[in-house]
């Protein structure tokens, strides 16, 4: 890999999780640079995920999990960045308002049941806690 002018040795990336917006978190074993990996989705979602290695960085390449309408959590992206929302089970047809989660204020989450799958009608939430709890912005 060559950066600015200089060769560098391309970084493996470590075991981790990869969240992906408006569906699961993907929990990853380490994976080598240049590699891809299959998974299926976790418990709640409907499908299966390829995620790819480089330079340390995971990043999707194709795949989707779509959160099922069972009880669960799903990540929401907002603009401040991505949001983890706990939802209860929704029947089919439905539609389930949800205040925004801890650390976030704003109109909330709409989401609904399509054919087992949560579509997210509106999200309208600002994270407003960005620092650990007995940490401080300096």
């Amino acid at each position: 890999v060559l950066q600015s002018g200089k060769c560098q040795v391309p970084k493996d990336c470590p075991a981790g999780g990869k969240p992906l917006l408006e569906a699961a978190l993907i929990e990853h074993g380490s994976m080598l640079h240049g590699t891809t990996q299959s998974f299926s989705c976790p418990q709640g979602f409907n499908g299966s995920y390829v995620l790819g290695c480089r330079n340390g960085a995971v990043y999707p390449v194709t795949g989707m999990c779509s959160a099922s309408c069972e009880t669960g959590s799903l990540w929401v992206d907002q603009v401040d960045g991505p949001l983890e929302v706990q939802h209860s089970k929704i029947q089919p047809g439905q539609t389930l308002n949800i205040f925004c989660p801890e650390g976030s204020a704003g109109q909330g989450i709409k989401l609904q049941c399509v054919n087992d799958y949560i579509t997210i009608l509106s999200a309208e939430c600002t994270i407003t806690k960005r620092c650990p709890e007995g940490s401080q912005t300096v």
